[in-house]
């Protein structure tokens, strides 16, 4: 993440703990339901595959930002 710019990290971090927090308050309503295991399963599956993507989705991004106009300009 070092390599890219200040706002796209902010925005990606932003977007990251706002996922987290609606999944939380989700949980938290549901809490004596059977709706909320089934939120808490899709949490842990998207925290996987986060984690698992997570390498491939920086590299992606990477690649977009060498090959976009206005890094050839530089």
């Amino acid at each position: 993440m070092r390599a890219f710019n200040r706002s796209l990290k902010v925005a990606i971090i932003f977007i990251g703990i706002d996922i987290s927090a609606v999944l939380n308050n989700l949980d938290n309503t549901f809490t004596e339901n059977l709706l909320s295991l089934a939120i808490g399963t899709f949490s842990i599956l998207l925290l996987n595959t986060y984690l698992r993507d997570s390498k491939q989705m920086v590299d992606e991004m990477q690649q977009s930002k060498i090959n976009s106009p206005t890094s050839k300009n530089k």
